[in-house]
């Protein structure tokens, strides 16, 4: 074992993200023998059958990998390098790619248990890790719960946004359950649940920052996209917790059916992170499901250090986590964990031809039907990489997103724009005519100068290929929302990543941004340039 605090654990850790001579050969050795035991594996469960010698296809293996290489490879965006700054997901260690390899290979079907009978297990075990991770139950616990086919401890899906549509499904469900002669929401409708409960309609609630898919939920499950209630944020960008208990009593008051209240462990655009406890209070005393989108954040509870941050989550109903972002997994990866081991009966679905009652198959409760082992390659990963890997790379991305932010502050070129809790840092690109008057607030008319201004760097940046961050409309903390703002946006967390790659990004922008005053000043005699407000 390895201690977290040695040199030696902090290079095997990066080296699982490196392509270092020695790096490639253990690769090199580590893919032969894998290759080795599929073709052992083929060999021992072949048939007779051949194939058949008139069979043609139209073109040979090498010609197309070799217009596969001209076309797709060369065109292809490099997320794994240092100077993509703009993506929540890119680089993998180089041992996913073999996992990746293992998955195709055996080609199970993780709808049925006897279509997947070892990897049916691995997902039980790597969820019951992931539940730990966040609500941290006793060991007779998990073990009760892994070997019970009545219990689900949580979901592997196809990315966060299937994680938070059936966390929001179980949710809906759950607040329109069977009674008396109701058959539930599920058999009835969303129509007849309504009048049987006494509502005029069901809502979901939540911050302004919260991601997209819940709209795409609330479309998909009946509620409507008019019933997602955005609620303001604070300077910091997180949910305003009075105008949630206001919301809550407006609802009552309204007869609006909450169905679901929702937390945000880092948010998309800022990084930002609710106050999870406050708001497990709230919904607790409202006897409201509590749903947490830890797609980004929820990493951080690995990190002994900034696990603080997420305080608050272990109440939650359900957690949506992201492998494919800070865990370093291929996409898509993610888990739907479930704090009542039951909750998921609520979606419960049976077939005659398979997923019978008690038949222990996943995909009773799954809103995927067929689905690859992606399970593995979290199993892989907590393994590999393990807890302390984890918090040490969580606690490295929050360091590396303080150098940029000072960065970038030392920078007239540049206005810092928030604070982030995680590490996504949002900032933008002042014109000349501009600099210097970061004390002073500016106009709208210098807002949206500002904007335009911000638009075409990063658009320039962008075609330009040698760097990149990604860009957002954002009108931050307590701000009107009718105000955006255009910001850069970088995210902090190719492990790989120096001082000197986030000073080359940096570069790389005012060397964009002097080229575009330069062309405004031919064109236009410099229409970033701002004129008195009278």
């Amino acid at each position: 074992m390895l201690s977290s605090g040695s040199c030696s654990f902090q290079d095997h850790i990066l080296g699982l993200f490196s392509n270092s001579a020695e790096a490639e050969a253990n690769y090199a050795a580590a893919r032969q023998r894998l290759l080795a035991a599929l073709a052992n594996w083929r060999n021992q469960t072949a048939n007779s059958l051949s194939p058949d010698p008139d069979s043609s296809s139209p073109t040979n293996l090498l010609d197309y990998f070799e217009q596969l290489e001209r076309t797709v490879i060369r065109n292809s965006a490099d997320l794994a390098s240092p100077l993509c700054m703009g993506h929540m997901s890119g680089i993998y260690p180089r041992f996913m790619a073999l996992i990746g390899e293992l998955i195709l290979s055996l080609n199970q079907n993780l709808v049925k248990r006897e279509a997947s009978p070892v990897l049916t297990q691995v997902e039980l075990e790597t969820l019951a890790a992931l539940h730990r991770l966040i609500y941290n139950q006793t060991s007779g616990f998990y073990l009760r719960h892994v070997q019970d086919h009545a219990s689900t401890l949580g979901l592997v899906t196809s990315g966060g946004t299937l994680g938070n549509l059936t966390a929001l499904w179980i949710a809906r469900n759950l607040s329109f359950m069977p009674r008396h002669d109701f058959p539930g929401i599920e058999a009835a409708g969303m129509t007849r649940a309504l009048e049987h409960y006494g509502y005029e309609s069901a809502v979901i609630v939540g911050s302004r920052l919260m991601h997209y898919s819940m709209e795409k939920a609330a479309a998909l499950l009946g509620l409507g996209t008019q019933n997602v209630l955005l609620l303001p944020v604070d300077r910091d960008n997180r949910l305003e917790t009075s105008a949630l208990q206001d919301c809550i009593s407006d609802c009552a008051t309204h007869r609006k059916r909450i169905i679901a209240v929702l937390g945000i462990a880092g948010t998309t655009e800022c990084g930002s992170i609710d106050p999870l406890q406050t708001i497990a209070e709230i919904a607790r005393a409202g006897n409201i499901f509590f749903h947490v989108d830890a797609a980004w954040g929820g990493p951080l509870l690995f990190s002994q250090q900034h696990r603080r941050l997420l305080s608050g989550i272990e109440q939650a109903d359900s957690v949506v986590l992201d492998g494919h972002k800070q865990m370093y997994l291929p996409v898509a990866a993610s888990a739907l964990l479930l704090r009542d081991p039951t909750a998921a009966r609520a979606i419960e679905k049976h077939s005659h031809y398979m997923l019978q009652e008690g038949s222990g198959d996943l995909g009773r409760r799954s809103l995927e039907g067929s689905r690859n082992g992606a399970a593995l390659f979290f199993h892989a990963a907590l393994r590999l990489i393990g807890e302390q890997g984890y918090g040490f790379l969580m606690e490295e991305n929050l360091r590396k997103s303080r150098i940029m932010a000072e960065l970038v502050r030392m920078r007239p070129e540049f206005e810092l724009l928030s604070e982030s809790q995680t590490n996504i840092l949002l900032y933008r690109g002042l014109p000349l005519a501009l600099r210097g008057r970061r004390m002073s607030p500016f106009s709208s008319e210098e807002h949206a100068v500002i904007n335009a201004f911000n638009e075409r760097l990063q658009k320039q940046q962008s075609q330009a290929g040698r760097t990149f961050v990604s860009r957002t409309t954002i009108a931050l903390g307590n701000a009107s929302p009718a105000a955006p703002l255009v910001a850069l946006r970088a995210v902090i967390t190719n492990p790989l990543l120096q001082q000197h790659h986030m000073q080359s990004v940096l570069e790389d922008q005012v060397s964009i941004m002097a080229e575009l005053e330069n062309q405004a000043d031919r064109e236009t005699s410099g229409c970033f340039a701002v004129h008195p407000v009278r």
